[in-house]
């Protein structure tokens, strides 16, 4: 399983949205981006917007570490 921040719309209660995709598939972009939490056009976080939100790195991040809406 991999997870993915990106921005989320300007109006969210958080400034990133977790993305979940299986570990031997490829985000979508075009689906990702269409979704209506997420930023348009898609932005992935910065590897600085995610220790300050979540206080880990990129690559730890899992679905149950995330604490945020």
């Amino acid at each position: 399983m991999k997870t993915l921040l990106v921005k989320a719309v300007e109006d969210s209660a958080s400034p990133l949205v977790a993305l979940l995709v299986r570990g031997d598939h490829e985000l979508n972009e075009v689906k990702a981006e269409k979704l209506p939490q997420v930023a348009s056009p898609l932005t992935f976080a910065t590897e600085e917007e995610i220790r300050a939100l979540v206080n880990a790195g990129p690559g730890s991040l899992g679905p149950l570490t995330c604490r945020f809406r």
